[in-house]
């Protein structure tokens, strides 16, 4: 049976714990103490507990009950994004109940299920199966997510299935999106604006780039992938910088952009278009263009294990779909058969009040123990 209580008590304490990260210093916060409350908490129950230390001080933490080969893992992020305190209806590291919901900062995104990893956790060792189950919590997913890419190293770990509980409204979801963050940079001449000929305007540069990824979205719309709600590779422009004068010709600009790629056309695809339309723009223009990678790419994630997903999808009755967010399974799947399944609408995620439904999660509870008797 699932005892409300205790579940409450075990998000409470993960709610306390100030888990934000943040690609700024000021906001970012470690993770340690939650996760040395869950350390201590596990191998109060039986399991072989592991810290990971990270390179920036943060930690991972990996738990074993009956051995890491097959079985299932349960696995979460322990950060949040950042709040603003002032916002809130409610101080946002304190777990309060309003009718059926719960609302504290992470309760949807992610340590709901965070905390019902423990308490699953806890009804397993306590009833004394023999099958495998681990945990895992990791570091940072909302940023650079430095824990799961050292995650993915632990070669001794081999689960059967991996469930990711990342607020999915209990679908099944088996694949999703990639990521990919670039800027384009663009170096031009500048002289005095009375005579533009002089110089080589570098916003100009940038608008032949723009056109031509104009050109390369309409064509990236005819990958069709009618799983995801958007079902072709998108990209966006989100940020143009350049010029410091109405009067003088740009010297440098630079552009922000992101390319969400599909299963059907993959990053390796789009980086050789991307490269071919800046060697076109220094062919006129030598050396004025070029293409950086912000950070490391995430990789699409497209499980097709029909055994995994048809145990899914006969407890739901529905089959398993794909989303265009991106989550730690394009790392985790490499470790086994993965999916992202927890409670929580996504639209609650990284939001002002953010809150959980408590039916969601008794439900959620009650799934995670049919598939970890199906799995066998």
């Amino acid at each position: 049976m699932f005892a409300f209580n205790d579940y409450f008590e075990i998000l409470r304490r993960l709610v306390s714990f100030d888990t934000q990260s943040s690609d700024i210093s000021v906001f970012d916060k470690s993770n340690k103490e939650l996760i040395e409350y869950a350390a201590n908490f596990l191998e109060d129950l039986g399991f072989k507990v592991e810290l990971m230390p990270l390179p920036n001080g943060k930690y991972n933490l990996m738990a074993a009950l009956n051995g890491k080969d097959g079985g299932v893992m349960l696995s979460s992020h322990t950060d949040t994004v950042p709040c603003d305190a002032k916002l809130w209806q409610s101080d946002p590291f304190e777990l309060i109940q309003k009718g059926e919901k719960l609302y504290g900062l992470g309760a949807c995104d992610m340590k709901g299920f965070a905390a019902l990893s423990l308490y699953f956790a806890k009804s397993i060792a306590q009833r004394g199966s023999n099958k495998p189950l681990q945990v895992a919590l990791t570091a940072d997913e909302e940023t650079s997510m430095i824990g799961a890419q050292n995650f993915i190293n632990s070669k001794d770990v081999a689960p059967d299935l991996i469930i990711i509980g990342e607020p999915s409204s209990l679908h099944c979801i088996s694949a999703h999106k990639g990521y990919m963050a670039r800027k384009a940079v663009f170096k031009g001449k500048s002289c005095h604006s009375s005579d533009p000929s002089q110089g080589i305007n570098a916003i100009k540069l940038a608008s032949l780039f723009i056109n031509e990824l104009n050109l390369f979205e309409q064509e990236l719309k005819t990958y069709r992938d009618e799983r995801f709600s958007v079902p072709y590779p998108t990209i966006n422009i989100g940020a143009i910088h350049g010029g410091d004068s109405i009067n003088r010709v740009c010297a440098e600009a630079e552009l922000l952009f992101d390319v969400r790629p599909t299963p059907f056309f993959e990053a390796k695809k789009i980086d050789r278009r991307l490269r071919a339309i800046i060697e076109t723009i220094n062919e006129r223009f030598a050396d004025a263009g070029a293409i950086e990678i912000l950070y490391p790419d995430i990789d699409v994630f497209d499980n097709k294990n029909r055994h995994i997903l048809s145990i899914f999808e006969e407890l739901l009755g529905e089959d398993s779909i794909g989303v265009s967010y991106c989550t730690e399974a394009s790392l985790l799947k490499n470790l086994g058969s993965t999916v992202v399944f927890g409670p929580g609408n996504i639209a609650n995620a990284h939001q002002i009040d953010e809150h959980i439904e408590i039916g969601e999660i008794e439900k959620c509870y009650y799934l995670l123990e049919k598939i970890y008797e199906k799995l066998y």
